[in-house]
């Protein structure tokens, strides 16, 4: 993973933001940029890609598991899900699944640093 090649681009874009170019395009940059970095960290903290560039495009590749949803939250907050947690898991979007088991994923692998 380059670390020094995403610090470098993020610090271009900061450098054409300081000399005065502070258009909605230069902030959409950095907050893309930003995203993207994020997206890299968590994929190295989570032994895997949740996130990859498809023809120019970011496509999501799913790896929850609904049948393990309740062992995995258990694992991370130390007990089962409650009802309206279920209930939202169930009921959320495949892209909503995806964040909140990347999220409780990177929990687990943290507490370990």
């Amino acid at each position: 993973m380059d670390y020094v090649g995403t610090v470098k681009e993020l610090r271009a874009i900061a450098s054409a933001m300081a000399s005065g170019n502070r258009s909605d395009e230069a902030l959409g940059a950095v907050y893309d940029s930003l995203m993207e970095l994020s997206y890299k960290l968590q994929d190295a903290a989570t032994d895997g890609p949740s996130i990859t560039n498809n023809n120019g495009g970011v496509k999501i590749k799913y790896t929850f598991d609904n049948a393990t949803f309740s062992d995995l939250h258990k694992e991370t907050f130390g007990f089962r899900p409650d009802s309206a947690a279920q209930q939202i898991w169930d009921c959320s979007s495949d892209d909503d699944k995806q964040e909140w088991w990347d999220g409780m994923c990177f929990e687990i692998k943290t507490e370990d640093v």
